[in-house]
């Protein structure tokens, strides 16, 4: 398998400890307010709980383990991004989004040009006129890890 490629697309820019991220904006669905989380006895440590977003439960990820930032319970100030690949959806917590972004053609670099073993959920960098931001493969990461709790979460009528 190849090195994964770092496209030329609209990014949506978030923060997590001060540190700015980001995530495809074709991945994203939305940005909401933190609400109340529903705990889930026996989940991944990745996930914090599930939500009720107009109906739909989605899990709370926690990506804060793929960054190497220590790990918090969430915050009524967070935010969370609504976001997904495919069928499956998350809802990611952050401090902070900060935008879109448009990254001049060539910006962006893969993850294993900067330093090998980045990150196997890491897309790349890319650098924009205040600073680098490390883009998330949240696409990657649902295929790879597609736990039980995605697969129940999905299903009509399961549990909020």
């Amino acid at each position: 398998m190849g090195q994964p490629q770092c496209r030329h697309e609209s990014l949506v820019l978030f923060r997590i400890e001060g540190q700015r991220y980001a995530l495809r904006l074709e991945a994203v669905e939305r940005v909401i307010r933190a609400v109340a989380v529903t705990p889930v006895a026996d989940a991944p440590a990745d996930i914090l709980g599930l939500v009720n977003v107009h109906g739909t439960v989605i899990p709370i990820l926690d990506i804060r383990g793929v960054f190497d930032v220590p790990r918090r319970a969430m915050a009524p100030t967070d935010l969370l991004i609504i976001a997904g690949a495919g069928q499956r959806k998350v809802a990611i917590p952050v401090e902070e989004v900060s935008g879109v972004a448009e990254p001049a053609p060539g910006a962006a670099v893969p993850p294993g040009d900067i330093l090998p073993g980045l990150g196997a959920f890491i897309e790349g960098a890319v650098t924009l006129e205040d600073g680098l931001v490390l883009i998330y493969d949240l696409e990657r990461f649902l295929r790879e890890n597609g736990s039980f709790l995605f697969d129940e979460v999905s299903k009509p009528g399961a549990p909020a």
